[in-house]
């Protein structure tokens, strides 16, 4: 726990302190936060009315509607839902480096408009609902995460768990 005292202002949404905030940080006991599931606000809507800013979250099997161009420092967003009610997945370099492993999972699924995708992580509102995928198994495609991903590309078959797991020959792209 983090127990902050200052001046609060609102930006695009965001919740923030003030410079000149002074904070106590508490660890003891330390409790495991609760995940949300979000899927069904964001599929009828209301997700635009939760203040789920900060809370761990996840939504399972959401379409991805559009995957924005990476910009100079290398974030992107990752829209899904539909064209109305929708969520942005922000792969944001601020929070996850490059050379982590969870980014690299990220370029590895090579997300695309029309996928299936699962992901948890941190929710955030900055001109609407936004999660934050934090670790590198945190996003999931057709049940494909980066721990099941040979060298960081995904395994070419029709069912990767067979593959995975023994039932076929490994057949790697």
């Amino acid at each position: 726990k983090i127990y902050v005292s200052g001046p609060k202002v609102m930006y695009h949404g965001l919740r923030e302190f003030d410079g000149g905030c002074t904070y106590i940080l508490d660890t003891d006991p330390i409790i495991t936060p609760t995940v949300t599931d979000i899927t069904s606000f964001v599929k009828d809507g209301s997700i635009k009315n939760k203040d789920l800013q900060n809370q761990l979250v996840k939504f399972d099997n959401l379409e991805i509607v559009s995957v924005e161009e990476k910009d100079d420092k290398g974030r992107y967003n990752v829209v899904c839902g539909d064209a109305t009610n929708n969520i942005t997945v922000r792969i944001n370099t601020y929070l996850t480096a490059t050379s982590s492993d969870a980014y690299k999972a990220y370029e590895a699924l090579k997300l695309a408009p029309g996928m299936l995708i699962s992901v948890s992580g941190v929710a955030g509102c900055y001109d609407g609902t936004q999660i934050h995928p934090l670790d590198a198994d945190d996003i999931v495609v057709k049940g494909v995460n980066y721990s099941k991903m040979f060298g960081g590309k995904l395994v070419d078959a029709t069912k990767i768990d067979d593959q995975i797991y023994g039932v076929k020959n490994i057949t790697l792209p």
